[in-house]
């Protein structure tokens, strides 16, 4: 049996492709494997992409604004600790996009990709609170509200649009989450 194939504007259609608007347009079609490296899960990329641009914003600045409002904290100390929770939140979001463009079952890095986020939520909610209490610029704070915010609204719509994690999963990415924030704000007292 020989396959046939059609062809469109931009190349030949594989059989059974034929009249799927996805199939020879350039575009990839979102949700379906093999088609596009991302696929639908782009969004799992985003806690990992966020965190990198934060630990930008905070880095020539926050030891000395942590050393002035709380504890002591060098440049170094504050780079040295983000390197493995940078890697630790990549690898989350990677894992987490191979998970769903698998359609595996397998939800613990969902979770804590989703978990991660939340906890950047919630950063940002500090970031903004010390502002005002200590009426000046948190360093941090503009990363924070402009896009913290937002990406964190955005990966809990997602989750939940694509069934991503049950209500269970959901409620422990978010204690995880309360969790971390809770750990990262009493870092900044250890002297």
């Amino acid at each position: 049996m020989t396959e046939t194939t059609t062809t469109s504007r931009t190349g030949p259609v594989p059989a059974g492709a034929a009249g799927r608007s996805d199939v020879g347009s350039g575009q990839a079609s979102v949700g379906q494997p093999g088609y596009g490296s991302l696929g639908g899960s782009w969004w799992l990329f985003v806690p990992s992409a966020y965190f990198l641009l934060h630990t930008l914003e905070e880095l020539p600045t926050f030891a000395a604004w942590v050393t002035d409002h709380f504890g002591p904290m060098t440049t170094l100390a504050f780079a040295t600790s983000h390197v493995p929770l940078l890697l630790l939140v990549s690898t989350a979001s990677y894992r987490a996009a191979q998970a769903s463009r698998n359609h595996t079952r397998r939800r613990g890095w969902t979770v804590l990709a989703v978990a991660a986020q939340i906890q950047f939520g919630l950063n940002a909610l500090f970031h903004l609170g010390t502002a005002v209490a200590f009426s000046e610029y948190s360093p941090g704070m503009l990363t924070a509200a402009c896009l913290g915010l937002p990406a964190t609204a955005l990966v809990l719509q997602r989750s939940r649009r694509e069934h991503l994690l049950t209500a269970r999963q959901t409620a422990a990415a978010a204690g995880w989450g309360a969790l971390m924030a809770a750990a990262a704000i009493g870092v900044l007292f250890l002297h």
